[in-house]
């Protein structure tokens, strides 16, 4: 497979799992783009996430891995315990640095990493979650001429990290959730062309 010309990177917390999975259900089996999450998880979450979701989407979906190529048509999920980074032009890393928002994986790491690689082929998304995660990584993807991404806050399980991100992180678009995955397919045919 290709390395995707166009990356999407999500953060999200509690209630993300409901949330990727809608967002997954929407996306075409050609995707031309590839996804990256984080959904905050402990050391000791079983490594469930990513077959869960691969069971109802067109996608193949994966635990992000070390040097992984970033491939079109896939979905990575930050493995728990490690921050995941885009280290070079369609290439993952992991690391065990510092917790972020108190939390490792933490989304501002993917997103800030994804704005120094991608710039203004990145995309990124805040979908529900507690506390603030995202908000800064997004203000770096608007600042590289990437296009940022809110759920709603009023639909989200959890608002705070919605709200945040519209305050702090500049977002191009603040829409419902089963919204995104349309938009996602608009957009990354517009940037592609």
């Amino acid at each position: 497979m290709a390395t995707p010309e166009t990356l999407i990177v999500i953060g999200t917390s509690r209630g993300g799992l409901e949330a990727l999975r809608t967002i997954a259900r929407g996306l075409p089996a050609d995707f031309p783009a590839a996804l990256v999450a984080v959904l905050h998880t402990s050391l000791a979450s079983p490594m469930e996430l990513a077959h869960i979701l691969g069971r109802d989407m067109p996608l193949r979906v994966t635990y992000a891995e070390q040097g992984d190529r970033i491939e079109r048509g896939r979905f990575y999920i930050a493995p728990p315990g490690l921050h995941t980074t885009i280290t070079s032009r369609g290439y993952l890393g992991l690391h065990g640095g510092p917790r972020e928002h108190f939390t490792r994986p933490a989304a501002d790491p993917l997103f800030r990493s994804a704005a120094a690689v991608y710039g203004a082929q990145a995309i990124g998304i805040i979908l529900t979650g507690e506390l603030s995660d995202g908000a800064e990584g997004l203000k770096a993807i608007h600042a590289a001429g990437g296009v940022g991404i809110v759920q709603e806050p009023d639909e989200a399980v959890a608002p705070s990290m919605p709200r945040t991100a519209i305050a702090k992180g500049h977002p191009d678009h603040r829409v419902r959730l089963n919204e995104i995955a349309p938009l996602l397919v608009r957009l990354v045919v517009s940037i592609r062309w």
